[in-house]
């Protein structure tokens, strides 16, 4: 049965992720600054989306389909991967939350 705490401790100690495109992972992924080979889900464009940018980014790569040469070719570049994810940086949401907390007013204030 699956097992939440497992699949956090395989993610912590993982030196490189191959799954699904989803945001969720990906986005785990990036804040653990694990290498991703991502695999889009057919016919999901929000998924095909995240792997390309994820591609783009330099944090791993975009797999349509995992064979064992796109998987030989993920696995030689994880070090460059991991390099690019080093450094990422992340604001704890605080442009998110000034800008929330700006409409945030406007809106107490009646402004729409």
């Amino acid at each position: 049965p699956f097992s939440e705490q497992v699949f956090i401790d395989d993610l912590a100690s993982a030196q490189a992720v191959v799954a699904s495109a989803g945001f969720t992972l990906m986005g785990e992924c990036v804040f653990l600054r694990k290498p991703h080979l991502a695999q889009p889900l057919h016919g999901q464009f929000e998924q095909t989306f995240n792997a390309r940018y994820l591609e783009h980014l330099g944090y791993g790569r975009c797999g349509e389909v995992i064979d064992a040469a796109t998987l030989t070719a993920f696995l030689e570049r994880r070090e460059e991967y991991a390099s690019a994810l080093a450094g990422y940086q992340h604001d704890q949401n605080a442009g998110l939350f000034e800008t929330l907390d700006g409409l945030l007013d406007q809106a107490a204030a009646g402004l729409f």
